[in-house]
């Protein structure tokens, strides 16, 4: 398991969200919590031919300062052992960013340490 022992984090598996989420409930699950990942060695194969995101350092990041692309939903493809961190949830609130090298806009970890529950998820063969 990928979370804490909070009953809001059980929906959160090591390597993909839990398999009770039927297909159904993604799009609502997504809204909610703001992510949705999925292990799969297929495009963690495709993902080692691609551009490289943050490989200088750690950091939470946003593909936009825009609040009218809140509704925008951004595919990244993960390359094998990727540990992918995010804060549930956050998707919600806006930040005081700053922009990075990569078209990210980076926010700062005292903007989110203790105000979310923060998961950890491992990709050992890739996945998105």
């Amino acid at each position: 398991m990928a979370s804490s022992d909070s009953p809001g984090t059980l929906v959160f598996e090591e390597n993909q969200i839990s398999a009770a989420i039927t297909e159904d409930k993604v799009l609502q699950f997504f809204q909610e919590h703001g992510i949705f990942y999925e292990s799969d060695a297929e495009i963690g194969r495709l993902a080692d031919y691609g551009y490289v995101v943050g490989e200088d350092g750690y950091y939470f990041a946003s593909t936009t300062s825009e609040e009218e692309a809140k509704g925008r939903i951004t595919v990244f493809m993960l390359r094998p052992k990727t540990v992918l961190e995010f804060a549930t949830e956050s998707h919600n609130v806006t930040f005081q960013s700053v922009p990075s090298p990569y078209r990210l806009r980076i926010i700062p970890y005292p903007q989110i340490k203790g105000q979310f529950i923060e998961i950890q998820a491992k990709f050992e063969d890739g996945g998105m």
